[in-house]
């Protein structure tokens, strides 16, 4: 069954003073209040590093399948997190929960 894939990059590094001031188990936590509030109930998050503006960041990756985030929880996510931007990746996929 053909669905969307949208995965989103949020870095951790604050826009301001370019390092972490959240750590990550809060952002974790911010990120899952958004999601509970957005009605999205299924959903990955995996902990890897990034390079933005050539600084190292720890980075949440964001997976959800069937749905792209609207603008307005980007920009919560943005907004708690302090964030220039989150990098937005969705694509067409064969997706089945079996």
């Amino acid at each position: 069954m053909n669905k969307v894939l949208c995965s989103y990059y949020i870095g951790l590094n604050d826009k301001d003073t370019h390092k972490q001031e959240k750590t990550t188990q809060e952002a974790l936590n911010i990120i899952e209040e958004i999601m509970d509030s957005a009605g999205i109930d299924s959903y990955t998050t995996s902990i890897v590093q990034g390079h933005y503006k050539r600084e190292l960041e720890n980075t949440i990756k964001l997976d959800i399948v069937g749905i792209a985030l609207s603008e307005y929880y980007i920009n919560l996510i943005k907004g708690r997190l302090n964030q220039e931007c989150i990098m937005e990746l969705c694509t067409e996929t064969d997706c089945n929960f079996i």
